[in-house]
C-alpha cells in the first residue's frame, strides 16, 4: 500500500510523520491513521517523550476501537502498556498488557502470525511488569510461555528478549552460571537481529554477572560495550541502564571522579525524562559516593531522596491492584470460554431454524420473481416506446430551439455586413460592424455546436455523407487555417506528418470540426511564445485488416490530474478554474462523439504542469459506400470561424500629453478592451496589458491615476490583482474599478473586500463606466488638492471627515470612502517625511537612496508623490525644509543660521529667501510674529 511505504520512508521522522496524519486524516484513511500513531507513539518513547507517545497511542486506540479492528487494538493496549511501564506507573501498565492479553485470547485467529505476536509481546509486557514488583516466579513462568510463542514464529529478536528475561530471573536467584548461558543465547539471537538495543541489553547483563562474580574489569568492560551501542540513540531508558552500570563500578574500584561524571550524566537524563527507577539508583549511588567523600550532610540528602523513589517503586497499592487485575484476567477468561460454547449451542439451533426459514423464503421468491419478470418485460416494452417518444422530443426542441436563435443572429450578421459594405470611408463604424459579425459567428458556432452535441448523442443520429480525397492535404489546409488561433499569445501552430499523400473516404465537415476543437483547446491551455504540434501517422495498432490514421495534437499547457482526464469529455464540464480559462466545456465532449462516429477512438495522455497530447485514431476505408469526390473550397472556408485580431490595435498605449490622466486597463480579450476605451474620454492617456500578472507589472512601472480590470483572467485574477495595488506601498492610492459577468452578490462582496472602489457588470452603459471613471478620478484630484493648499505643520498632516460607506449595499455611483485613501496616503507620507528629515540631518538629500527606501525607482518615486501631493519630489521636499524651519523658529531660540543648516542648507542668504517665497515673510519676521 502507498499509505505503508509512506509510514516506512518516514518512520523514524516525527514531523514527517505528524505530517502524514493530518493528511490520512483528513482522507478519512482510517488503517493508514492508525499505523501513524503507533509509528508516532513509538518514536516519541524512543526519545523519552512518553506523555506525547500516550496521547498518539491512545488516538490509535480510540480509531482502532471505532472501527471494531481487533489487531490494532491490541497493539495499542501493549504500546501504552509499555509506555506506563517506563514512566514507572506498573499497575498501568499491568492493566492494558492484561487487556490486550484478554483480546488476543478472544480473537477468532489464533494460528496467524500477528494474531501469535500480539499474544507473546502481551506475555512479555506482563512479565516485565511483574519481574519489577519482584514477582519473579510469575514472571518465570509468563517469559517462558512467551519464549515458546516466539520459536514458533522463527523470531530472533523475540527469543532474544525472552532468553534475556528469563536470565534475569535465574541471576536474581543466584545462579550466576545459568544466568550468563541464556544472556549468551540472548546475545546471539540479537546479533542476527542486528538490534543494538538487544546487544546493549545483553552487556548490560552479562557486566552485572560478572559484577555479583567480583570481576569488575570484566563487568566495566561489558558496561562500556553497551554503553557505546546506545550512546547516540534516542532511548534515554536503556542508556541509562549502562551509564549508571559504569557509575557503579567506577565508584566501587574508588575512582571516583570517573563515577560521578557518568553519574551526572545518568541525572540529567533520569530527571529529564522522569523515570523513577533510574532515579531510586542515581540518588543512592549518589549517596554512597558523597559517605566515602564524608560528605554527611549531602549524603543523607541523596539518601533520603533513594528512599523516597524507592517507596514510589514498590508502592503494596501497585502490587494489591496487580494482583486484583489478574485475578480478575482469570475470572474473565473462564466466564469467555463458558460464553464461548454457550454461543456455540445456540448458534447450532439458529442455524437449523434458519435453514427453514430460508427453504419457505426462497419458495415464495421464486413465484414473486415469475410474476415480476412477466409484469418487466411487459413494463420494458412500454418504457422503451415512452424514451423514444423523449428522445425524440429532446432533439426536437434542441433544433427549434437553436433555430429561433439562428433567425436573429442571422439578420444581425447580414445587417452588420451590409453597414460594413456601405460604411466607405468612416473607419470607427467598419470597425464597429466587424466586431459585430466577428461575435455574431462565434455565437452562431457555439449554437451549432450545441445543435450537433443533441444530435450526436441521440440514438436517431441522421447518416452523414462521405467524400473521397486526399485527406493529408486537407488537413494540412485546415491546421494552416487555424494558426491564427494563437496570435494572441504567439503561440505557433505547427503541422507535422509521416505521409505525404493519402486518399481514403472520410466526412470533411466532422475532420475539420475536430481538428478546429483540439487545436483552439490546445493554444488555450498553452503557455505564452510556445509551441502547438500537430502530427500524423499510421496507427501503431494496425493489423492485416484494418489500417488507422493517428492525428496527435500536443500543447505545453498545465496537464491534467486523473480526476480531470476522467471526466474531460463529459458534456460542459471544464477542467480548469473558471476565472483561469474560460469556456463552456462543449468542445471535447463533441469531438469525442465525432470520432466515436466516424468508428474512431480518442485518447489523452496528460501530467499535470507537463502539457497533454490528444490522440486520435481513425480508420483508414476506401470504397464500399457511395462517396462523391472532395471539394476543398466548399467544406473548407464555410467552416472557418474569422476571428477577429485587435490585439496589435489595442496593445498599442494611445499618450494624449504628459500631463493628461493615465488610465490602465487590464483585459485579456483585446476587443472588450478597445471597447472599454471608447467609452470613456479621448482625453485620458490609455496603456493596456492582457493579464493580472502584466497588469501589476505595468502598474509598478507607470503608476496611473486608475486601473479597470476584468476579474475572470489567466494566471493572477481581478481579484487578486486588486488585492495586490491595495497592499503595495508604490499603488496604494490608485483606485481600482472591476468589471465582470459575475453578478451575484457574494461576488460583489468578494470584489469590494478585495479593495475595489466600483463593480461594474456586462452588459453595462458606456454612460455608467465614464461616470465612475470621472468620478473616481475627480475624487483624487480633490484629494490632491487637499495635501497642495491645506497648510503643512511640521510632523503633521491634513486630516478630513467623510462619512460615506464602501459597502456592497451603498450606490456605487457615490465617491469613495475618502478616509480610506487618506488613511493610506498618511502612511506613505509620513514614511517620506521621517525618511526626507534623516537625510536632511545627514546633510545630503539623495533620490535614489530615498526610492531605495520604497523599494522604488526615482522616477516610480516621484509619479507616485505627483498622485498623492500634487507635487514633485523636489516641491516636497522643500515643503518639508520650510516646515521644520516654522517648527523651530516656534519653538526654538536658534539662531536663522543654525536652523538654515539643520534644514539642509548651507546658504543663510538663499535660505532666507526661499522661506520668504513659501510663507510670505522673512524667518526673522515670522519668528517676532
Amino acid at each position: 500500500m502507498e499509505a505503508d511505504s509512506l509510514i516506512l520512508a518516514n518512520k523514524n521522522n516525527i514531523d514527517s510523520l505528524i505530517v502524514l496524519l493530518e493528511r490520512f486524516h483528513k482522507n478519512d484513511q482510517y488503517y493508514a491513521e492508525i499505523a501513524v500513531c503507533r509509528e508516532l507513539g513509538n518514536s516519541l518513547r524512543n526519545s523519552s517523550n512518553f506523555s506525547d507517545a500516550l496521547d498518539y497511542h491512545k488516538r490509535g486506540l480510540d480509531l482502532a476501537r471505532k472501527y471494531s479492528d481487533t489487531i490494532q487494538i491490541i497493539q495499542a493496549l501493549n504500546n501504552m502498556g509499555t509506555d506506563y511501564r517506563r514512566l514507572g506507573i506498573l499497575d498501568n501498565a499491568s492493566s492494558y498488557h492484561y487487556q490486550a492479553l484478554t483480546y488476543s485470547d478472544a480473537y477468532s485467529d489464533k494460528t496467524s502470525y500477528d494474531a501469535i505476536k500480539n499474544k507473546v509481546i502481551s506475555l512479555n509486557g506482563i512479565g516485565n511488569v511483574q519481574l519489577s514488583l519482584g514477582n519473579s516466579t510469575v514472571a518465570d513462568s509468563v517469559f517462558r510461555v512467551a519464549l515458546q510463542g516466539e520459536k514458533a514464529l522463527g523470531s530472533d529478536l523475540g527469543q532474544a528478549i525472552n532468553y534475556a528475561n528469563i536470565g534475569a530471573i535465574i541471576e536474581e536467584r543466584g545462579n550466576l552460571d545459568s544466568a550468563r548461558y541464556y544472556y549468551y543465547k540472548s546475545l546471539e539471537h540479537n546479533q542476527k537481529a542486528k538490534s543494538d538495543l538487544g546487544l546493549s541489553l545483553c552487556y548490560a547483563h552479562l557486566g552485572r554477572v560478572h559484577e555479583k562474580e567480583g570481576n569488575f574489569t570484566a563487568a566495566l568492560e561489558q558496561y562500556q560495550n553497551g554503553y557505546q551501542l546506545m550512546e547516540n540513540n534516542s532511548d534515554a531508558w536503556h542508556w541509562l541502564e549502562s551509564c549508571i552500570s559504569m557509575a557503579r563500578i567506577y565508584m566501587i574500584i574508588s575512582d571516583l571522579n570517573k563515577s560521578t561524571e557518568y553519574l551526572a550524566k545518568a541525572k540529567e537524563k533520569a530527571i529529564l525524562t522522569n523515570s523513577i527507577g533510574h532515579l531510586a539508583e542515581v540518588y543512592n549511588l549518589e549517596y554512597q559516593i558523597l559517605k566515602k567523600q564524608r560528605r554527611h550532610s549531602e549524603a543523607l540528602e541523596a539518601y533520603s531522596k533513594s528512599s523516597e523513589y524507592s517507596k514510589q517503586l514498590a508502592n503494596e497499592k501497585n502490587i494489591t491492584h496487580m494482583q486484583n487485575i489478574r485475578v480478575k484476567y482469570e475470572k474473565d477468561k473462564m466466564a469467555l470460554q463458558l460464553n464461548s460454547l454457550q454461543s456455540k449451542h445456540d448458534h447450532e439451533r439458529r442455524r437449523i431454524i434458519l435453514g427453514i426459514y430460508l427453504t419457505i423464503v426462497v419458495l415464495s421468491l421464486a413465484v414473486i420473481i415469475i410474476a415480476f419478470l412477466l409484469y418487466t418485460i411487459r413494463l420494458r416494452a412500454k418504457n422503451h416506446q415512452i424514451l423514444r417518444e423523449m428522445e425524440e422530443t429532446r432533439v426536437n426542441f434542441f433544433t427549434n430551439i437553436t433555430h429561433e436563435f439562428r433567425t436573429p443572429l442571422t439578420i444581425i450578421i447580414s445587417a452588420a455586413n451590409d453597414v460594413l459594405k456601405n460604411a466607405r470611408a468612416d473607419i470607427e463604424l467598419k470597425k464597429d460592424a466587424s466586431d459585430i459579425i466577428h461575435n455574431g459567428k462565434i455565437l452562431l458556432n457555439l449554437i451549432n455546436q450545441i445543435l450537433e452535441i443533441s444530435k450526436m448523442d441521440s440514438k436517431f443520429t441522421k447518416k452523414v455523407t462521405y467524400r473521397n480525397g486526399d485527406i493529408i492535404e486537407f488537413i494540412t489546409m485546415t491546421v494552416s487555417g487555424c494558426k491564427h488561433f494563437g496570435t494572441q499569445k504567439n503561440v505557433t501552430v505547427k503541422l507535422t506528418s509521416d505521409i505525404e499523400k493519402l486518399t481514403t473516404d472520410f466526412v470533411p465537415e466532422y475532420l475539420i470540426r475536430i481538428l478546429h476543437n483540439l487545436i483552439s483547446n490546445a493554444v488555450k491551455f498553452s503557455n505564452r511564445d510556445s509551441q502547438v504540434d500537430i502530427h500524423i501517422c499510421y496507427s501503431e495498432n494496425n493489423n492485416a485488416f484494418k489500417k488507422y490514421l493517428k492525428i496527435t495534437v500536443t500543447d505545453t499547457g498545465k496537464g491534467l490530474n486523473e480526476q480531470q482526464k476522467h471526466n474531460l469529455f463529459q458534456p460542459f464540464y471544464q477542467a480548469h478554474n473558471d476565472s483561469e480559462f474560460i469556456g463552456t466545456g462543449i468542445g471535447l465532449s463533441l469531438v469525442k462523439l465525432t470520432v466515436e462516429s466516424l468508428d474512431g477512438t480518442i485518447e489523452v495522455f496528460s501530467k499535470e504542469n507537463q502539457g497533454s497530447s490528444f490522440v486520435v485514431t481513425l480508420p483508414i476505408i476506401s470504397g464500399g459506400r457511395n462517396t462523391l469526390p472532395l471539394d476543398t473550397s466548399e467544406h473548407y472556408t464555410e467552416n472557418i470561424i474569422v476571428y477577429n485580431n485587435n490585439d496589435d490595435a489595442v496593445n498599442q498605449d494611445i499618450i494624449v500629453s504628459d500631463s493628461a490622466p493615465k488610465i490602465l486597463i487590464v483585459e485579456d480579450k483585446a476587443d472588450v478592451a478597445y471597447w472599454q476605451m471608447r467609452q470613456l474620454s479621448p482625453k485620458y492617456n490609455y496603456f493596456f496589458a492582457n493579464d493580472g500578472e502584466s497588469g501589476l507589472k505595468k502598474a509598478e512601472e507607470l503608476v496611473p491615476d486608475l486601473i479597470i480590470t476584468d476579474v475572470m483572467m489567466p494566471g493572477i485574477d481581478g481579484y487578486e490583482l486588486c488585492k495586490r495595488v491595495h497592499e503595495s506601498e508604490l499603488l496604494s492610492h490608485i483606485p481600482v474599478i472591476m468589471v465582470t459577468a459575475k453578478t451575484t452578490k457574494e461576488d460583489r462582496i468578494k470584489g469590494l473586500e478585495s479593495g475595489a472602489d466600483s463593480y461594474v457588470e456586462k452588459p453595462y452603459d458606456g454612460d455608467i463606466l465614464s461616470t465612475r471613471v470621472n468620478m473616481l478620478l475627480e475624487q483624487r484630484a480633490k484629494l490632491r488638492q487637499l495635501f497642495s493648499e491645506t497648510p503643512f505643520e511640521y510632523g503633521k498632516l491634513p486630516i478630513i471627515t467623510d462619512n460615506s460607506q464602501n459597502t456592497p449595499e451603498a450606490d456605487e455611483t457615490l465617491p469613495v470612502n475618502t478616509r480610506k485613501c487618506l488613511s493610506k496616503d498618511h502612511s506613505f507620507l509620513e514614511k517620506l517625511n521621517n525618511e526626507i528629515n534623516q537625510q536632511i540631518e545627514n546633510g545630503v538629500i539623495d533620490y535614489t537612496e530615498l526610492g531605495v527606501k520604497f523599494s522604488v525607482t526615482r522616477t516610480q518615486l516621484n509619479r507616485k508623490i505627483k498622485a498623492v501631493t500634487g507635487m514633485t519630489t523636489t516641491e516636497y521636499i522643500v515643503m518639508v525644509r520650510i516646515n521644520k524651519a516654522k517648527e523651530l523658529l516656534t519653538n526654538t531660540d536658534l539662531s536663522i543660521s543654525e536652523i538654515s543648516f539643520r534644514c539642509g542648507i548651507d546658504d543663510v542668504s538663499y535660505f532666507s529667501s526661499l522661506f520668504k517665497k513659501h510663507t510670505g515673510t522673512s524667518p526673522t519676521s515670522f519668528r517676532n510674529q
